[in-house]
C-alpha cells in the first residue's frame, strides 16, 4: 500500500492501514462515507475488503432523507463520519438501522474544541456502547451485549 498510495504523511498512512484492518473485519459490502472532502482512505478500505464499495453520503440531508436513504441500503457495517454538517441527524439514522456489527469511524475528533465536545456528546450517549479515542479518530460500536465502556488508546 505505501507504493499504491504515495504523497501523504505518516498520521494519513497510520490511519490508512487501521482503515484497512477495520475494512478487513468488517467485510461490509458497503462502507458509508460522511464528507464533504476527499477520501485519501478509499485504496486501503478497497485493498482490505475487495468487495466493499464506497458511497458518499451529502453531508447536508434532512433527517428524513437520512433515514431513507438507509432503508434503500443494507445495513451499513463500516461508516466514516466527519464531525460536519448535519452529522448528528446522520448519525442518529445510522443508530437507527445499526446491528451488533456496525462501527463508525469518526474522524478528526480533537481537531478543535468543537470537535472535542462533539466527541464527548458521543460518548456520552447511551446508545453508544463502547468507544475507542484513539486521538486522532474515534470509534462506536453498537453491540447490545456489552457493558458502556470508553476506553483511551494511545494510538
Amino acid at each position: 500500500m505505501d507504493k499504491v498510495v504515495e504523497n501523504i504523511g505518516w498520521r494519513d498512512r497510520r490511519l490508512g492501514r487501521l482503515f484497512f484492518r477495520i475494512a478487513n473485519y468488517c467485510r461490509s459490502s458497503v462502507v458509508l462515507d460522511f464528507s464533504s472532502g476527499e477520501n485519501i482512505y478509499e485504496e486501503y478500505i478497497k485493498a482490505g475488503s475487495v468487495k466493499s464499495r464506497i458511497v458518499r453520503v451529502s453531508t447536508d440531508m434532512t433527517s428524513a432523507d437520512y433515514i431513507s436513504f438507509l432503508d434503500d441500503m443494507c445495513v451499513p457495517g463500516f461508516v466514516m463520519l466527519t464531525l460536519e454538517g448535519r452529522w448528528r441527524s446522520f448519525l442518529d439514522a445510522i443508530r437507527r438501522s445499526a446491528d451488533d456489527r456496525t462501527l463508525v469511524v469518526v474522524r478528526n475528533i480533537n481537531s478543535d474544541n468543537e470537535a472535542r465536545q462533539c466527541w464527548r456528546e458521543i460518548v456520552g450517549d447511551e446508545r453508544n456502547i463502547v468507544t475507542f479515542d484513539l486521538y486522532y479518530c474515534g470509534i462506536v460500536f453498537f453491540d447490545k451485549k456489552r457493558y458502556k465502556q470508553n476506553y483511551i488508546v494511545n494510538f
